[in-house]
């Protein structure tokens, strides 16, 4: 990486170009107008990374990180690889030295997640970013200074309760629409590891509700209860706020539906979140409180900037100025933890 004049755009490389990539990242980054340069993708694929690279403006297309390396002057690496294979692709990439960037969950196990750690620490990259996108977005911004202002304040009382809600329904909205599909052949690598099918499943749909109900309390929990249907978890934060994870309470197909509700003695705040891949949306915030004889709800204005445009700009901005990202890899290795004691508890009860 060479150093840049102030201003300057940061030039990011891709690995990979597959479906999620396309659908969650690419054309984020093609939105960030100056502030970025879009050098180049590496996609074993050839004619998918070319037909990737001219429909978003990537100067070049190479079939290897490593060749993409050797060839590229870079600032930055966006990853977006399945997480049960970081440790085969991020490890060797930590070795290029540059900011990365890659999806959720942070790895396929805690052992995996310490091991992909370890080989950052020793490596000269500068922070690894995980994609939880729900910290970016404007609600979540918003209600989390909120909520801490509370805290500290003390103006509508204790912290009560947390309680995150995600029937779930269509993810994804149209985005698979504009995906550029290949039926080229390509080499697939194996998991990193032994699977755990139950793990997996549970980092792959909830980590991002585990990682938001830390992000927005400001500190990390214990699991205390999960029933045995796999729809609750129930959990108690360090300074004993009670928390409860509802899942698929009811099954939606259509739209989407995930909110998250923060109680005190004298009011809550509320946020319910679009489906993670719908454009131009951001959360909607609430607000309820009390003084005295008088209640008052309302809805604070935000921008209709949607999460995942605000997580590539912000993982731009902590390449720029240096500084840590949102969401950064030793923090992610908690909702593996999470992971670990809710289903240690589900085997439990079911026994």
């Amino acid at each position: 990486m060479t150093a840049r004049s102030e201003g300057s755009p940061v030039r990011v490389g891709f690995v990979g170009t597959g479906v999620m990539g396309q659908m969650a990242h690419l054309a984020n980054y093609a939105r960030l107008g100056t502030a970025v340069e879009l050098v180049a993708v590496a996609e074993p694929r050839r004619e998918l990374g070319a037909a990737v690279a001219r429909r978003y403006g990537f100067a070049r297309a190479y079939t290897s990180a490593d060749e993409m390396l050797e060839h590229e002057d870079l600032d930055a690496l966006v990853a977006p690889q399945p997480f049960t294979r970081h440790l085969q692709i991020l490890g060797p990439l930590y070795a290029a030295g540059l900011p990365i960037f890659s999806e959720k969950p942070l790895a396929s196990s805690t052992a995996l997640g310490v091991e992909l750690l370890r080989l950052l620490d020793a490596s000269p990259t500068p922070f690894h970013m995980v994609g939880y996108h729900k910290r970016s977005d404007p609600a979540t911004q918003r209600a989390r200074a909120l909520i801490a202002g509370l805290l500290s304040s003390g103006e509508w009382g204790a912290l009560r309760y947390a309680r995150l809600t995600i029937p779930g329904g269509n993810w994804a909205v149209d985005a698979v629409d504009d995906v550029i599909f290949s039926d080229e052949e390509v080499p697939l690598l194996g998991p990193d590891g032994e699977v755990d099918s139950a793990f997996e499943t549970f980092v792959n749909f909830y980590s991002h509700q585990t990682n938001l109900l830390r992000h927005l309390l400001g500190e990390s929990y214990a699991v205390k209860y999960a029933d045995p249907s796999g729809r609750l978890m129930v959990a108690e934060t360090a300074s004993g706020v009670p928390v409860a994870l509802e899942m698929e309470p009811w099954r939606r197909e259509q739209g989407w539906e995930e909110y998250v509700i923060i109680g005190f003695d004298r009011g809550y705040i509320r946020v319910d979140y679009p489906a993670p891949l719908a454009a131009r949306k951001a959360g909607k915030l609430t607000l309820y409180s009390e003084q005295g004889d008088e209640g008052e709800l309302r809805e604070l204005e935000l921008p209709p900037v949607h999460a995942m445009l605000s997580q590539a700009r912000g993982f731009v901005e902590a390449v720029r100025t240096r500084t840590e990202p949102v969401s950064e890899a030793h923090d992610a290795l908690e909702d593996l933890r999470i992971a670990d004691e809710y289903l240690a508890a589900v085997r439990g009860a079911r026994s």
